[in-house]
């Protein structure tokens, strides 16, 4: 969360000098972008999105303490930047949080997404029976639904690119 967070003042600070008293132009741009994601979610289109390949180092639980480990795991994936990124919604909630001209929703933008990055593996530690049981075996029912995630994510993102298009033209 603090990652995210921080990332988000960032986004949130470029922004101001570049989309501030941009409005209606800013509107029109996270549109066009949840447009094209949805393109892609839907498999329509087939984006190479920037992503980094790797993980954060494997061997940070080996070398710090578990809440030291824990705290630089959030702390690297926790703007979402540095990670493997499933889904093209990412790039959407960052355009979203640069073109807002507006810091404190850029931050909360982003705090929601690190919080939503957060909730599955909050759940899935909950469930699991036993403190024996791995990651993987607690997550392993809910792989099925990857494609109606993704499906999903393209309802949403069509439904984002229509009301901010509609917004857009109606001014």
């Amino acid at each position: 969360m603090i990652g995210a967070g921080l990332f988000g003042l960032l986004l949130g600070s470029v922004g101001v000098l570049l989309f501030r008293n941009q409005g209606p132009m800013s509107q029109l741009v996270v549109g066009l972008s949840a447009a094209i994601a949805c393109l892609h979610e839907s498999k329509f289109v087939r984006l190479q999105l920037p992503q980094f390949k790797k993980q954060v180092p494997h061997e940070w639980r080996l070398l710090y303490t578990p809440r030291v480990a824990a705290f630089a795991y959030g702390f690297g994936l926790g703007p979402g930047i540095g990670t493997f990124i499933p889904v093209a919604t990412f790039y959407v909630i960052l355009i979203a949080a640069l073109c807002n001209g507006n810091v404190i929703i850029a931050l909360i933008i982003m705090e929601v997404y690190a919080l939503s990055r957060a909730m599955p593996i909050v759940i899935a530690s909950l469930l699991a029976a036993d403190a024996n049981d791995t990651l993987e075996k607690v997550v392993q029912p809910v792989l099925p639904y990857k494609r109606v995630m993704h499906g999903i994510n393209a309802s949403v993102l069509a439904m984002g690119a229509f009301l901010l298009t509609i917004v857009f033209f109606s001014r």
